[in-house]
């Protein structure tokens, strides 16, 4: 029977190609009828060349003496026709669905809108004393509006507008693809490689700031109130997991060591302040580009505040932050913590103690700084002809610049590492067992963490940062330096002054490296001068990064006429300065937190016999009270208090350094935290 249909047509597909042929030839016809009798031709089509493969496929199978299971796997010229022409048939196929579904969608678009306009025209003829009463719709009125909004909804959503919207979507894209390509053609020609913005003037009047600054207010407001309750409702286990996290922060913080260091770091930002403002001030009297630079940095650029001022400001600051430290160790918050919305969102309580005292600690220095940009940023904007100094959203944008510029200060500024650190903890907390284990863990394991990575890259930036500077304002001057946005005139001036500042410092490191202790190198012998110390003074004093840079100096030095010997030609004296400035930033790196977590993991793995004992030393130690340690240490110090040694008391009182011991067990390892207990420990 296939053979037979193979070489002819049966009559009934004879009688549907007819049928077929006088539909398409009829010009009355609806398209979608003629789009079905289309489909049925393809259909007979189809039909006829499948039974003509299959008859072919026959007759090969027959010639090679071939099972049927071979039927897909024999070919000839035929067969490969035959396929072919199916395929072809089938793509013709696929071609008038689309057309007919397309033409359905229209269709119904169509009757859509029919409906609406009937709809429409229903809703005009309702007279206005009844389709509105007191500015009311009435009942039918609103029906009527629903349902209409209802039927664009759908017509919105079906196939056939969303190929108009994406037809209009290639359209503007290759419109933005044309202007570009006229636009790189210009640079070409004209050769003007500058780019062409447009910056649109964003118009915020005083009541649209009054009111952002409401919104922000009350998202704060909410935002507290959802972590109260959520602090409220913990389970049990949250509540113990939370608690011995907090224990951990209240004996680190408690150590009067870390309180000796606060002291020292709030008084030395001074000091760091002033080379630093003197080094800018240099720079721009003997640097052209960078005096125009500082034009378009309010705060770090300082050019329209005299030192006196800058002096006053500060002094101003300073003494109102004394007088807040009652407030601030009692938890109600200092001026410009209330002030922007940053104060504690957990109840506070005993354990929060310490953390209060350090922050009534720096509270002076932080607002000093605030009081000093803030006026800087007033002074500049007096000079700026387009700016009014009384507009509220400018001195809005002074503040937030002066609150970013205080937090800078004590090391609390927002980084993205830390920003993404804790968001994954307040994520992890929110799901279930295993993400507050994880949670837990990670607080643990780095219980104190904003500070000590702030401290690292500052200190880079003062170390390096006249070359990432220099790098920036080379491209910003390229560019047109009255195109740079004022954020990025801030970083780059920062970076220029922090880094020549450096620079100098560390240059005098260098030269003065037997009294500097510097940093440790894995490998290196250690010099005269403890590690991190200066003269009599111990690191734990010295921890600005500013004075950092004295430490990588004298580092650099060291490792420098160690091993100047080991190179011959030039190109050796460079590899072996790159090394050791390799070297010195490891060593530096190796103090931020999450760098150190995995030193501590790296000893856990290799720890072999000892890992009990290291497990406890960095895990269940730390929550003895750091008074207690301090205790210990200074009651088994490896040289006895020498009064007629200044230096030396000072460096006994401020950094202890105990007889070193070998704890032999996990208790052992406890009780070099404890007075009395400690000495009764085997020396190392």
């Amino acid at each position: 029977m296939s053979c037979v249909r193979a070489s002819k047509f049966a009559e009934a597909d004879k009688k549907t190609l007819d049928e077929v042929d006088k539909d398409l030839s009829d010009p009355n016809i609806d398209a979608g009828k003629k789009l079905g009798a289309a489909k049925r031709a393809l259909r007979v089509m189809k039909q006829h060349e499948t039974e003509k493969l299959a008859s072919l496929q026959d007759a090969e199978l027959a010639r090679q003496k071939k099972k049927e299971s071979f039927r897909d796997s024999v070919t000839s010229k035929e067969i490969k026709a035959s396929k072919a022409q199916l395929q072809h048939l089938e793509a013709k196929e696929q071609a008038l669905d689309q057309l007919t579904t397309t033409h359905d969608e229209i269709k119904k678009e169509e009757r859509l809108l029919k409906q609406i306009d009937g709809l429409q025209s229903q809703l005009d003829g309702v007279p206005p004393e009844r389709r509105q009463k007191a500015g009311v719709d009435t009942e039918a009125v609103t029906a009527l509006k629903q349902k209409i909004a209802d039927m664009k909804q759908q017509v919105k959503g079906t196939e056939w507008k969303q190929d108009q919207l994406r037809d209009a979507s290639i359209k503007n894209y290759m419109a933005r693809m044309n202007r570009r390509t006229a636009e790189l053609e210009r640079q070409l020609a004209e050769g003007d490689f500058t780019k062409k913005t447009i910056t649109r003037e964003k118009i915020m009047t005083p009541e649209m700031e009054a009111a952002d600054r409401e919104v922000k207010r009350l998202q704060r407001e909410v935002q507290k109130a959802i972590t109260e309750i959520e602090y409220r409702d913990r389970t049990p286990t949250q509540k113990a997991l939370d608690f011995l996290t907090s224990f951990k922060r209240f004996s680190i913080l408690s150590s009067p060591k870390s309180l000796f260091k606060l002291t020292a770091a709030s008084s030395e930002v001074a000091l760091a302040r002033g080379f630093t403002e003197g080094t800018g001030m240099i720079l721009k009297r003997f640097v052209p580009v960078i005096d125009r630079l500082a034009k378009y940095a309010p705060i770090e650029g300082g050019g329209n505040t005299r030192v006196a001022e800058d002096v006053q400001a500060y002094w101003k600051g300073l003494t109102a932050g004394m007088k807040e430290f009652k407030k601030i160790v009692r938890g109600d918050g200092s001026y410009l913590d209330v002030k922007f919305g940053k104060g504690m969102d957990v109840p506070q309580n005993w354990l929060g103690f310490f953390g209060r005292l350090h922050e009534a600690v720096k509270n002076p220095t932080r607002l000093a700084n605030y009081e000093a940009g803030f006026n800087r940023y007033m002074k500049w904007a007096e000079t700026q002809p387009d700016i009014n100094p009384r507009d509220p959203a400018i001195i809005n944008q002074a503040e937030l610049a002066a609150f970013e510029f205080a937090n800078r200060s004590i090391f609390k500024e927002d980084n993205y590492v830390i920003q993404q650190y804790n968001r994954l903890i307040a994520e992890s907390k929110r799901r279930g067992a295993g993400g507050k284990a994880v949670a837990f863990a990670l607080e643990q394991t780095l219980p104190i963490v904003k500070i000590p990575t702030n401290i690292i890259k500052q200190t880079f930036e003062y170390a390096f940062g006249s070359v990432t500077g220099t790098a920036k304002l080379i491209n910003a001057v390229s560019k047109g330096l009255e195109t740079l946005p004022q954020r990025d005139a801030e970083v780059i001036m920062r970076q220029l002054k922090n880094g020549s500042a450096g620079l100098t410092f560390l240059a005098i490191g260098a030269l003065f490296e037997e009294q500097i202790g510097g940093l440790y190198i894995k490998g290196e012998e250690e010099g005269e001068t403890e590690y991190g110390k200066i003269a009599f003074i111990p690191h734990s004093l010295l921890e600005n990064p500013l004075f950092a840079a004295l430490q990588i100096g004298a580092t650099m030095m060291r490792f420098w006429k160690t091993h100047i010997d080991e190179a011959d030609y030039p190109s050796e004296m460079a590899g072996e300065l790159a090394r050791g400035f390799a070297l010195t930033s490891l060593g530096l790196i190796e103090k931020a937190p999450f760098v150190s977590s995995m030193v501590n993991l790296e000893k856990l793995i290799h720890g072999g016999e000892r890992f009990p004992i290291t497990l406890t030393e960095i895990y269940a130690r730390p929550y003895i009270p750091s008074t207690m340690q301090y205790v210990a240490d200074v009651m088994d110090l490896e040289e006895p208090f020498n009064m007629e040694d200044f230096g030396h008391s000072v460096s006994s009182v401020v950094a202890p350094h105990p007889v070193k011991r070998a704890p032999e067990n996990i208790w052992e390892a406890m009780e070099l935290s404890i007075p009395f207990l400690r000495q009764n420990i085997s020396e190392r």
